[in-house]
């Protein structure tokens, strides 16, 4: 597969080399704390971001709580007329834990109103390891991985905000730092196979998804989530997944009282789905109930509901006896690719590019350490 992939990347590349770059991703890990703990494991420089200038280091390992003072930063030593400072290791064996979890990369600490933000630094690709090692239950096709990998630091450059002082709060990926990485799990190969291999559309990264059943059709990020994210809009037929949609039906009941305590609302009476035409996939739906109304969009109602209890969008639902019945067939948002197609397309000989020009059309895979792509 790698090598077929850095056959292909032969044409042009003046914009990826111009414009994207191997890089670091800024997790967003603390937010207005008063103090965190912070240790480090290992020789280590201290700089501060402002100018990059280097203000200490140390070689011995070092704990203290890091806080806000009025002059500064204080960890240990008092940083005086500085308001932030990065925790760069010297060594790969170096470690950095913030509140007893470990992190990979650096970490900042910005001093903002009396308060500190924490910040881990950290290269892409050990992003994509501690983020992904834990995310698939199953062994899937090593393509299928490689094409998820791709999609993944896909998405990771497009989240890249370089007027901001991170990219991604942890709160909303579940960062667990680097103590779920599992380095000898087919995901952790499939991100070394594909290092530094993204798609582009419109010569942009986006964010580029992955389901797990699409139940016949995925539709377009924008038609789902409601924003564009740079994403492709097309849709596109899984006829894999059109074949057993039937076997991925499920069902789930909860009492409607239940149902009105857990979104705060007062009495649901009826409930109106918003959904997309071409698939019937439910992007929101609103409450309704004595003159009050309430919206709630598909992510957030599956995360209230549980994604074992409401496992896709492709549902209808109906109120009966004082319960809520949902029905519903396929696994995920169905948008991006869908792995059970994928996985049966991998098993039939195609390649994970071929896989991720099936499921994101148009789109460039290109290689952003090289001055290679390919249309």
């Amino acid at each position: 597969m790698i090598k077929y992939l850095l056959l292909v990347l032969s044409v042009s590349f003046a914009f990826a080399k111009q414009e994207i770059k191997s890089s670091n991703i800024r997790i967003l890990l603390e937010k207005k704390e008063t103090q965190a703990l912070l240790e480090v494991r290992g020789p280590y420089y201290i700089f501060n971001p402002y100018d990059h200038s280097r203000i200490s280091s140390g070689i011995l390992s070092k704990r203290f709580i890091v806080r806000p003072i009025s002059t500064g930063i204080k960890w240990g030593q008092e940083f005086l007329g500085i308001h932030q400072i990065l925790i760069v290791p010297r060594s790969k064996n170096t470690k950095i834990l913030l509140n007893g979890i470990e992190y990979d990369g650096a970490i900042a600490i910005y001093k903002i109103q009396n308060k500190i933000n924490v910040v881990n630094e950290i290269d892409i690709e050990s992003y994509l390891k501690s983020t992904l090692s834990s995310s698939f239950d199953y062994p899937l096709e090593q393509e299928v991985m490689a094409a998820v990998a791709i999609a993944a630091r896909t998405t990771a450059y497009f989240q890249i905000n370089k007027n901001s002082f991170w990219d991604i709060d942890k709160k909303d990926i579940n960062y667990q730092g680097s103590a779920l990485t599992i380095n000898d799990s087919n995901i952790v190969k499939a991100i070394n196979d594909t290092s530094n291999i993204i798609l582009l559309n419109n010569k942009k990264p986006f964010a580029a998804l992955w389901n797990e059943h699409s139940a016949g059709k995925t539709a377009p990020l924008k038609v789902i989530f409601r924003k564009d994210l740079n994403a492709p809009e097309n849709y596109v037929e899984t006829p894999h997944a059109a074949l057993s949609k039937k076997d991925s039906l499920w069902e789930y009941s909860m009492a409607l009282k239940k149902f009105s305590d857990l979104f705060e609302f007062n009495k649901v009476e009826s409930i109106k789905p918003f959904q997309d035409e071409k698939t019937n996939k439910i992007y929101a739906i609103r409450l309704e109930g004595n003159e009050e109304t309430k919206d709630i969009n598909f992510l957030d109602l599956q995360k209230k509901l549980k994604p074992e209890n409401l496992k896709s969008n492709d549902f209808v639902f109906s109120i009966e006896n004082n319960k809520i019945y949902f029905k519903g067939y396929g696994i995920g948002h169905g948008v991006g690719i869908c792995l059970l197609s994928a996985s049966q397309k991998a098993q039939n000989g195609e390649d994970a590019a071929k896989i991720l020009s099936t499921f994101y059309p148009n789109t460039e895979i290109v290689n952003i350490s090289s001055k290679k792509s390919k249309k």
